[in-house]
């Protein structure tokens, strides 16, 4: 009888010590948890979303200045070349006049035609009767 008691003993015995282990680790686990990551303050989405968007166009208002400022500096620079190396003026090319589209037509969306020919918009259009073959034997 005493072979049975000692493998009981020791099953029991183990069972023991793994809830002690598993309580005190537990315990461990929620400490960390509530050390590590305090509440965090309930935010407003619009307000970051706000924030996000005056960060992003401050930023494109900031390249967009850079830019301007690195194409007059390119513009100066060809203007300075063209004259150094060829002779060639181009300050009236960058006077700072944009090209305008007065001369410029609207697109059509139709074809011009000659004066007899018949329009796509004509019942007649395509429609031409073709030469009918008689049939091979």
């Amino acid at each position: 009888m005493d072979s049975f008691i000692t493998p009981i003993f020791i099953a029991i015995a183990f069972l023991v010590i793994g809830v002690v282990v598993g309580y005190l680790t537990g315990i461990n686990k929620a400490q960390q948890t509530t050390s590590i990551q305090p509440e965090k303050p309930i935010t407003d989405p619009t307000a970051e979303l706000r924030r996000d968007l005056a960060t992003y166009f401050d930023h494109m208002a900031a390249a967009t200045a850079e830019l301007n400022r690195q194409g007059e500096t390119l513009q100066s620079q060809l203007i300075d070349s063209a004259q150094q190396i060829a002779n060639i003026n181009l300050t009236s090319h960058f006077d700072g006049t944009k090209p305008s589209l007065s001369h410029a037509e609207p697109p059509r969306d139709w074809a011009p035609k000659s004066a007899n020919a018949v329009g796509t918009l004509s019942e007649e259009y395509g429609l031409k009767d073709e030469p009918v073959e008689p049939p091979r034997i």
